[in-house]
């Protein structure tokens, strides 16, 4: 997810909501189509929000690995940033609907939505899951900037986990071995980086440490690398490092702006968001950056990719 998507969401109105494409300026052309095989859809799913009508901006689809079953979730409000429960059959989301932004969970099937930090007056959102389902880690203004809290699967025992003297902070990803949360955070000078931070809250470590807009997007299912996003070398790309920081490396190549990047949970592809077909689409490669393809191939703004960890008790 990006910090001009996150900081839309966060703005006082949905309607500051900027779903369509008004953030990327980037006048490329598009890049030709690849002649590629899609992933197998291997009891997976990928959830995802769009603009697409008659909602608008914005509501949250699944998908089947492939691209196939496109089926929007939800309705009401204003949706976006999807994360599937380790189980597959949960999805928590941001929600813009009764005149606050916070973090709901519904069913994979869409049923069951529900607020689960129902806290008037603040904005909740960027939720991930812990890796046994047990936990959520977010962020929330409730304290008077944005910080990084942590709550039960059901909304119970919110605590801030820790404070910070950042501008800005989005929660990104659980490491598999459930000992560390991976987050973006800005300087005064509104430079992103990623961080990671031990679960009780010590020992935080700033892994990509560079004057480029980084922000994080995942740890690979192993834990041995990290997606993120990274404007270094004159857009933005999704790059992977180590899990220590080290040996970034471009992935997308993508020609105008890529980002959102989510493992399979094989780690063996990686769902984006890219515009070069002069829309936001929801791409897939493999883990080496070959075999890009477009899944979604429609109009509307598709964006915040996230594949479902296990198998799904939805259609």
């Amino acid at each position: 997810m990006t910090r001009t998507m996150l900081l839309a969401f966060g703005a006082a109105a949905a309607a500051a909501f900027a779903c369509d494409d008004a953030d990327d300026r980037n006048p490329f052309p598009s890049a030709p189509a690849l002649a590629v095989t899609p992933p197998p859809a291997f009891g997976a799913k990928i959830a995802f929000h769009s603009s697409r009508q008659p909602h608008g901006c914005c509501q949250v689809y699944v998908m089947n690995a492939d691209g196939t079953g496109q089926t929007r979730l939800t309705s009401s409000g204003v949706n976006a940033f999807p994360a599937w429960s380790p189980n597959g059959r949960e999805i928590a989301f941001n929600s813009f609907r009764d005149g606050n932004l916070e973090v709901y969970v519904m069913n994979g099937d869409g049923s069951g939505q529900r607020d689960i930090t129902n806290y008037p007056g603040a904005r909740d959102f960027s939720a991930v899951w812990s890796p046994d389902g047990q936990r959520i880690a977010f962020v929330s203004d409730r304290d008077g900037s944005l910080q990084l809290y942590v709550m039960n699967a059901d909304g119970s025992d919110q605590r801030r986990l820790i404070a910070t003297e950042t501008q800005e902070l989005y929660t990104c990803d659980w490491s598999p071995d459930g000992r560390r949360i991976l987050f973006a955070a800005s300087d005064r000078d509104a430079n992103f980086d990623v961080f990671s931070v031990n679960v009780d809250g010590s020992e935080m470590t700033n892994l990509t440490n560079n004057a480029a807009l980084d922000f994080c997007d995942m740890w690979s299912p192993d834990g041995r690398q990290i997606a993120f996003e990274s404007d270094r070398e004159g857009h933005l790309d999704i790059f992977v490092m180590g899990a220590d920081g080290s040996h970034p490396a471009n992935l997308s190549q993508d020609p105008v702006y890529a980002d959102g990047a989510n493992w399979s949970p094989d780690g063996h592809h990686l769902a984006f968001a890219s515009r070069r077909d002069a829309n936001f689409e929801i791409y897939v490669m493999n883990a080496d950056g070959t075999g890009q393809t477009n899944l979604t191939n429609d109009p509307a703004s598709d964006r915040g990719a996230n594949w479902s960890r296990g198998r799904l008790s939805v259609p």
